[in-house]
């Protein structure tokens, strides 16, 4: 399946399709998405904002004098400062919920990084997202904590078994 994108045509002020390169949408290309797709009397009721508003959250920088920061912006700055900060479990938690709100779920990406020195060490590390998780069950907990600690989990396995296979490749050169 491939990815359209809409760019924001100078010309004409209409949207037109094309091919998505690697570069991805803008913010302010997805809130003009959402006026063409949606409408400005949705976003405005929704926002309670001034149509004036909408033109400078929707508005091509590198044409206009005056735009502002839309709330795709604002999410995204407090996610990153979340990150920053060490909250990464919030920040996840917070993309995980707007998945969810479009019948979607997160993944996380194949790049692992294991963070302990030896397979002992991450066999450990496994431990104790391992009985958080079963604790969550037996309590009873909301499903959302359980399915986050349960991510939790399969992300120091599969810390653990990065590392496993970084030593079986480390020794099958070795045997070459």
């Amino acid at each position: 399946m491939k990815t359209k994108k809409i760019i924001y045509s100078k010309g004409d002020g209409k949207l037109k399709e094309d091919e998505m390169k690697k570069s991805k949408l803008k913010t302010w290309q997805y809130y003009l998405q959402y006026r063409h797709i949606l409408g400005d009397k949705f976003l405005i009721k929704l926002e309670k904002k001034q149509i004036r508003t909408l033109y400078r959250w929707s508005a091509d920088p590198s044409h206009v004098e005056h735009t502002q920061a839309n709330p795709l912006d604002r999410l995204i700055a407090v996610l990153q400062k979340l990150c920053e900060v060490g909250r990464e479990d919030v920040a996840e938690d917070t993309v995980a919920l707007i998945a969810e709100a479009i019948g979607r779920q997160i993944v996380a990406s194949d790049e692992v990084f294991p963070d302990g020195d030896s397979i002992e060490e991450e066999c450990l590390d496994d431990l104790p997202p391992l009985v958080e998780f079963h604790n969550a069950i037996r309590g009873n907990k909301d499903i959302q904590e359980v399915e986050k600690l349960k991510r939790a989990v399969e992300r120091e396995l599969a810390e653990t078994y990065e590392k496993f296979k970084q030593k079986k490749e480390k020794e099958e050169r070795f045997n070459k």
